[in-house]
């Protein structure tokens, strides 16, 4: 009873149940560096594969999928590094494709927003559980809290094919 696919005169196709959603946040929040980015509220979800309650996107069906996921820090600090980084089923993907500033203390003093941007594009099975990490890092460890800004933080996702 649900179309899956249409082709139009001119050949273009849509396929209108393909699993997708933008999440956001509500309001702007204290974040303990490492833990889940709270994504709380959805544009749209397609599906309703990307739970607002726990931030997760349920993997529906096996294929490759892309993701996006901003984060936007309300703070001076500006002497560490920062990470945006995927999660499957509760661990971090590779370091080396994690969003990550090095300011080096470029902008130390600034009142203006620090703003982090990851873009993945990831073979993924039926049930894996995806979820996004925001962290400040130190000598490698993760040691404070921040607030990420209701402007800027926000994440989406699509099943490519």
């Amino acid at each position: 009873g649900t179309t899956a696919q249409t082709i139009d005169s001119s050949g273009r196709v849509t396929t209108p149940a393909r699993p997708s959603f933008m999440a956001g946040i509500a309001n702007t929040y204290t974040h303990t560096n490492g833990n889940t980015i709270q994504y709380d509220t959805a544009e749209f979800n397609t599906g309703n594969h990307f739970d607002t309650s726990n931030y997760k996107f349920v993997v529906p069906i096996n294929g490759l999928y892309q993701f996006y996921a901003s984060m936007s820090v309300n703070t001076g600090e500006y002497t560490r590094s920062a990470n945006v980084r995927l999660a499957i089923n509760g661990s971090t993907i590779d370091s080396r494709f994690t969003a990550r500033n090095n300011l080096d203390g470029d902008r130390t003093g600034s009142s203006s927003y620090l703003n982090l941007r990851g873009l993945w594009l990831i073979p993924l099975t039926a049930a894996q559980e995806i979820t996004w990490k925001g962290s400040w890092e130190t000598d490698g460890t993760f040691d404070s809290t921040e607030s990420f800004h209701i402007h800027g933080t926000y994440c989406w996702g699509m099943l490519v094919g």
